[in-house]
């Protein structure tokens, strides 16, 4: 007898999925073996103490010392505490060892404390039933049926009865059925039309044999060596020979049929089982059968292979895990149930579904800015005086410098710092790739920390760790270093479309004009190949960047409305489609790293300086950054959006280096899982696909408003087709559409325009 309940596996601090696993009174003393993972790769818990510790639906607590195996895993064994309440108990191990204490991710347990109840309202019971009509595993000639009749040598009675409720049939102990070409024996029955010969034998070779349960059926045969072959029924008593059946496994039709049926009216589920048992066939032919159809992990001798059903289905269930949560309102709310307690660790939880926004860990209790100032991504964040290297010259006070220093530029100093997303609910897009987000926890520290990741902004161009990376305090000006002169390209006064790749760069540099399309070819590689003017570690903005400073931006806010945080931004001024409408730098040099609104911002027209002091005029800084919204587009390089016109708004590629190429999907692009809202609107969703890119934030829905849950607008592209990339923030006339969200895919590859600028990042190379 199988002295174990679940073997688990669990990762240290990962909170992503949640597994559940059912005790009955029966399982008193049984155990459950743990393996524990940290980052995915193995770890031993040798030489550590390992507690099993839960809290039950009534508050109550579970503790249990494990036992440590030689093999580096630990074992538990449930004792009267385990069994002490019924119903779902949020349980994890914790792992001590001689410096630090780990937890592992979260797992459910549920106890079942009356066997006499009605099944049909165990929460497995709906999963099951639904499972099972879906793929009848039903055979008169050796069937997956269980006693109706709890057995307390069973292991697995709760299961025997929720399967027996379901089907309220049993067979008899299973033999091997032999299939010859008169075999007619095809029970009909109108709730389950697929029958499975779990233990069948064709030309002397075992197998699986799926049969149709229509008058003009058919029926596959799936072998042990692989051979896979079909049959049509020729009448009432007799069949065709066996033929292989590759040609028609092949079938693109949503079932296989015979080429003169309809298949979405006969046999419309047939080819998802047909398709699952032949990827599976392997390793469910010894799970499900063996040479007499008998599971050996089985001690009920009558009906032996009543667990193989519940495990079946189990597996199926991980492959559809949303569903549970879906069934199961009680699981999505004790995934809530997560968080750190760590000093340095600082989260928000968004749920955007109910527009509420909740502080996490160490920022609890805490208010934006000087609060916020003894954590090192924020407090070590600084305007500093950098040279055309990037050396970093603090002799030179930052707010002392003028758009006159041509050798210097002013940018941020961002230290690093790792995060972690935990999507808590999830739910598929429909009609594109990928989900929403209806409600995350959002985490950052500036230590490592099992689970997290360092966040991909602060990897240079060898794939290595940086520790600080350089932001753009000013919106790029254009500089013509030979005569000492920014190029404006606001009005009729300077007219030179050429870019003289000898003497021309990009700053960042109070006192001037944003540089815009209006005159040069300001797209985003002529940008990037005026930033690597410099030298090889200068670029354009990219995506990484964008992203990390939104993370910092919303934690701290505790928010996504920034300009409701902040102020309004330069986003009312009236738009002329011929000049360069934005306000010159620098009116926020006097709060030096301090986030808020400038007391006044200069505009420059035909020579002529004007000062504004309006909000909606007036620029705003994020800790050193200004106009991290509004003022003028910025360019964003290291993502592409690409469609082929089925693609919803398109899907989004993101370049793993600093080769950047507009019209790429492929290669160092690659793709981030999931497809972008497809109308323009107010943002009410993010989109999330591939775990390696849960940095984004890119909007997948657009029916939010104003206000919440986010407050800024998207900008789409119905239908993409082709290449696309995007463009940050808003600009002088966006109104309360900007933010530190709006984000535009209306812009083909290679565009420019009048009101579209951009930003400078550096990012120094390691030293290894």
């Amino acid at each position: 007898m199988n002295d174990y309940i679940s073997e688990i596996t669990l990762d240290l601090n990962c909170e992503r999925s949640c597994r559940t696993i059912m005790l009955t009174q029966f399982d008193k003393g049984k155990k459950i073996h743990l393996t524990v993972k940290a980052n995915g790769e193995p770890y031993s818990v040798s030489g550590c103490s390992v507690v099993l510790k839960g809290v039950n639906s009534d508050g109550s607590r579970v503790a249990v010392d494990c036992n440590i195996e030689q093999d580096g895993t630990a074992t538990a064994v449930t004792d009267d505490i385990t069994f002490a309440v019924k119903g779902f108990a949020a349980a994890r191990f914790v792992i001590s060892d001689s410096q630090r204490t780990y937890n592992t991710q979260r797992f459910l347990i549920y106890v079942d404390d009356a066997l006499d109840t009605d099944v049909t309202s165990d929460p497995a019971y709906s999963i099951l039933n639904r499972l099972i009509r879906e793929v009848q595993l039903i055979d008169e000639h050796g069937g997956i049926i269980v006693d109706d009749e709890l057995s307390s040598t069973s292991a697995h009675p709760v299961q025997n009865r929720i399967v027996n409720a379901a089907l309220n049939t049993k067979a008899p102990l299973s033999t091997a059925y032999t299939f010859d070409n008169t075999t007619t024996a095809v029970p009909f029955n109108v709730n389950n039309p697929k029958i499975i010969y779990l233990n069948a034998v064709v030309d002397g070779e075992n197998g699986i044999v799926i049969t149709s349960a229509h008058n003009s059926g058919f029926q596959f045969f799936f072998g042990r060596n692989g051979t896979t072959k079909i049959r049509l029924r020729n009448g009432a008593d007799t069949y065709t020979d066996w033929q292989p059946a590759a040609e028609k496994a092949a079938n693109k039709s949503n079932a296989i049929t015979s080429s003169n049926k309809t298949s979405s009216t006969l046999f419309p589920t047939i080819k998802a089982v047909v398709d699952y048992l032949a990827e599976k066939y392997e390793a469910l032919s010894n799970k499900l059968t063996s040479a007499y159809g008998i599971d050996g992990d089985s001690t009920d001798a009558q009906y032996p292979t009543a667990k193989a059903v519940y495990e079946f289905g189990g597996e199926i269930v991980d492959i559809v895990n949303e569903d549970i949560a879906e069934t199961n309102d009680a699981v999505a709310d004790l995934k809530t149930y997560l968080g750190y307690t760590s000093g340095d660790i600082l989260g928000l939880q968004a749920d955007f579904e109910n527009k509420v926004f909740t502080r996490l860990g160490a920022a609890v209790g805490k208010n934006a800015g000087s609060d916020f100032d003894v954590f090192p991504m924020y407090g070590g964040r600084r305007r500093v005086v950098v040279d055309s290297d990037g050396v970093i010259d603090d002799s030179i006070a930052p707010a002392s410098v003028t758009e006159t220093d041509y050798d210097l530029d002013v940018m941020v100093y961002q230290p690093k710092f790792y995060y972690k997303v935990v999507p808590l609910k999830l739910e598929k897009q429909s009609g594109g790739t990928g989900y929403h987000i209806r409600k995350a926890n959002y985490y950052i520290t500036s230590t490592p920390h099992a689970g997290f990741k360092v966040h991909p902004l602060f990897i240079d161009a060898n794939g290595n760790e940086v520790d600080y990376v350089l932001l753009s305090a000013y919106e790029a000006s254009y500089l013509h270093a030979e005569t000492g002169n920014y190029h404006y390209f606001s009005d009729g006064t300077d007219t030179n479309t050429n870019i003289d790749w000898a003497h021309d760069v990009l700053k960042s540099m109070p006192g001037v004009k944003p540089i815009s399309g209006q005159r040069k070819a300001m797209t985003k590689a002529n940008m990037e190949a005026l930033a690597q003017r410099k030298s090889s570690n200068w670029h354009l903005d990219t995506i990484k960047s964008v992203s990390a400073n939104q993370l910092l931006m919303i934690i701290e806010m505790g928010q996504f409305n920034t300009q409701a945080a902040m102020g309004s931004g330069v986003t009312d001024t009236p738009n002329n489609g011929a000049y360069n409408c934005s306000s010159l730098t620098g009116s926020t040099t006097s709060l030096g790293n301090a986030t808020g609104m400038a007391a006044e911002t200069t505009y420059e027209s035909a020579g002529n300086e004007t000062v504004n002091t309006t909000n909606g005029k007036l620029s705003v800084s994020y800790r050193g950054l200004e106009n991290p919204w509004g003022n003028i587009w910025k360019h964003v390089n290291g993502i592409n959006l690409w469609g082929n016109g089925e693609m919803g708004g398109g899907q989004a590629y993101i370049a793993d280096n600093f080769s950047f190429d507009e019209e790429a999907h492929s290669g160092n692009y690659h793709p981030a899982g999931f497809t972008i809202a497809n109308a323009s609107g107010w943002i009410s969703a993010f989109a999330y696909g591939n775990e390696d890119f849960d940095w984004l934030f890119m909007p997948s829905e657009t029916t939010g408003n104003s206000s919440l849950p986010v407050g800024d607008r998207y900008y789409g592209t119905e239908d993409m087709n082709g290449y696309y990339i995007i463009r940050h923030g808003g600009y002088w006339n966006s109104g309360n559409a900007a933010g530190g969200f709006l984000l535009n895919c209306l812009g083909p590859s290679g565009s420019k325009a009048n009101s579209i600028g951009g930003r400078l990042l550096y990012v120094p190379t390691a030293a290894v």
